[in-house]
């Protein structure tokens, strides 16, 4: 096996890029990994095995809990809140969850 030419960190780097700002595969910026080679390692990174996550989302999940503990918060947080974006939706949708509660 030939010695590598990038390190497993830039390649890191290159996924933890694409993952967060949603850049195309193919189009990172100059100085990342060739994304053929940042794919590879994010499909091998990503695989479950026997049900459980993969490499790449148990390190996220770790890597998480010790930047919120470092910060000083539990290592979980107590509460979520997720923002959808609004769309358009049928005249038959009705009104159901906290909404109900002003009627």
């Amino acid at each position: 096996m030939a010695p590598r030419k990038t390190t497993l960190y830039e390649v890191f780097r290159a996924v933890l890029y694409i993952l967060k700002s949603g850049c195309q595969w193919r189009m990172p910026p100059e100085g990342f990994p060739k994304w053929q080679l940042v794919h590879d390692y994010w499909r091998l990174w990503s695989q479950s095995v026997e049900g459980s996550p993969g490499l790449l989302e148990r390190a996220l999940k770790k890597s998480g809990g010790v930047a919120r503990k470092r910060l000083g918060h539990k290592r979980m947080p107590s509460l979520l809140i997720a923002d959808a974006q609004s769309m358009k939706n049928a005249n038959s949708a009705e009104w159901s969850g906290a909404l109900e509660a002003f009627d």
